[in-house]
């Protein structure tokens, strides 16, 4: 009677609730009596356990579902805009056949791209050659480079230690190959050697003598083409001199011209000519002599012809 009169009560006030939050308190009757007139007694349950009560067990997982229809197809895209055409390799210019936009021949050494279609010629015409309106150059032709020095065992420095000691006679130091046919008419060649001495003081001079021949050691036809010299109180020499061919023969500056203090022609140095034959391997030939002695030893460490 007690619990009827309390649910009256609550539905007189309008106290119902719809949700039980977990820190409810809620009152529960329970019978403690086995009699058959029943006694009721009050107690309460905090909402988050009477929740759990309630509520059963999760069931096992329900079978899947059938697959849904098939959403519709996307709108295809707008086509991009079309490349450039490329370029079209047809090898010779023909002036006989018809060419397309962006076909490329080659005529007199370069390269031309036909800027638009360039109809067959009707017999017995012909396309004008290129260059014209009807074609871009692509590749023009460049010039003629100068023609190489044949041959390259002459081209590269060499370098001998040999020293000229004590002696005061004349020492071979080094030779460099010069092959055949390395220089013909109208060809300018020059060399370039380097020497030093030891110590510098008293004594004489030192000289270095160049010679173009046919065999290394100057055993058969050879030319002295320059006579230098390294003054008493001088460490190191760097001497050249340069040479001119024509069917006459080779030129050069005065071979007794012994002031080196330029490696170039000396302005009023006189000429000698030599009819070297360069259609046979030759030698540049590299001596020296030491009128000092052993103080004034001098060694070729370089020389190069080119």
């Amino acid at each position: 009677m007690q619990i009827l009169q309390t649910i009256l009560s609550l539905i007189n006030r309008d106290r119902f609730i719809s949700e039980i939050k977990d820190d409810d308190v809620v009152h529960i009757a329970r019978n403690t009596s086995y009699n058959k007139i029943p006694e009721y007694d009050s107690k309460i349950i905090s909402g988050s356990v009477l929740k759990s009560q309630l509520a059963g067990p999760q069931g096992e997982p329900g079978a899947t579902g059938p697959t849904g229809p098939q959403g519709p197809q996307g709108i295809q895209g707008v086509p991009g805009t079309p490349g450039a055409t490329g370029l079209n390799f047809l090898g010779a210019f023909d002036n006989t056949v018809g060419y397309s936009k962006g076909d490329v021949v080659f005529f007199g050494g370069s390269s031309y791209v036909a800027k638009f279609a360039i109809p067959a010629p009707t017999p017995p015409a012909v396309l004008p050659d290129p260059p014209n309106t009807d074609w871009d150059f692509l590749a023009l032709q460049g010039l003629q480079g100068p023609q190489g020095v044949p041959g390259s065992g002459f081209s590269a420095s060499v370098v001998n230690k040999s020293g000229t000691g004590s002696s005061t006679a004349q020492v071979r130091l080094n030779s460099i190959l010069i092959p055949a046919n390395s220089f013909t008419a109208g060809d300018v060649f020059s060399y370039k050697a380097m020497f030093t001495k030891i110590v510098s003081g008293a004594g004489d001079q030192c000289l270095a003598k160049m010679y173009i021949g046919d065999t290394p050691n100057l055993s058969g036809t050879n030319y002295l083409i320059q006579v230098h010299r390294m003054a008493p109180s001088a460490r190191a020499m760097t001497v050249g001199r340069d040479f001119y061919v024509d069917s006459a023969g080779t030129y050069a500056q005065d071979s007794g011209t012994q002031n080196d203090d330029s490696p170039y022609l000396q302005t009023g140095s006189a000429f000698d000519t030599y009819t070297i034959d360069w259609t046979i391997d030759q030698y540049f030939v590299v001596t020296a002599n030491n009128a000092g002695g052993a103080s004034q030893e001098a060694f070729n460490i370089g020389a190069k012809v080119y």
